[in-house]
């Protein structure tokens, strides 16, 4: 199986729903920054328990431990709104309230500060950029 991806924040959000749904407490994925970024922002959130850097035989790994053995993995759902086919734009102030409130859009920004090519993730502010919406329940 490849590691590449066309969308590597898709995939990584797949990859952590997936062990979700398996019962899995941690997933390892290709490091990026971007990635370890989202990754940070749902650890800020205590949406997942800890991330971590390690070292491979090729590049670095991404290690998000998604909750203990004997606790409940708190991400209920994982929705993707905004995909290649259909892309889905909102004002800031327009974002959707889901589950009254108790739910948390990240949004994944390219180019959002001065140095050109930047990216990087936000979650939880509502900002008026075009961005890839992404629903976390």
């Amino acid at each position: 199986m490849s590691t590449t991806s066309t969308d590597p924040i898709a995939d990584m959000l797949s990859r952590i729903r997936n062990a979700i749904a398996v019962r899995k407490t941690e997933v390892a994925l290709p490091h990026s920054k971007v990635k370890e970024s989202v990754a940070q922002l749902l650890k800020d959130s205590r949406f997942i328990d800890s991330v971590s850097v390690e070292d491979a035989p090729v590049g670095k790994t991404l290690k998000v431990v998604i909750n203990q053995p004997t606790s409940n993995a708190r991400i209920t759902e994982i929705v993707r709104l905004s995909k290649p086919g259909r892309r889905y734009y909102s004002r800031a102030e327009k974002i959707p309230v889901v589950k009254r409130g108790r739910h948390r859009h990240c949004q994944y920004v390219q180019g959002h500060d001065d140095r050109p090519g930047s990216q990087k993730a936000r979650c939880g502010r509502r900002i008026n950029l075009q961005s890839l919406l992404t629903k976390l329940a």
